[in-house]
């Protein structure tokens, strides 16, 4: 793992975002929806 972790580090690149925040709240609505049926 430390291996994997220092080869991956050596050429970073920065995270960006590709889905707008409207597209990850409905997600997580429709994951919190999900769940409660679940665990009903």
């Amino acid at each position: 793992i430390d291996l994997y972790v220092e080869h991956h580090n050596a050429n970073p690149k920065p995270f960006i975002w590709t889905a707008s925040a409207t597209d990850i709240l409905a997600k997580v609505t429709r994951a919190k929806a999900a769940l409660a049926r679940a665990t009903k």
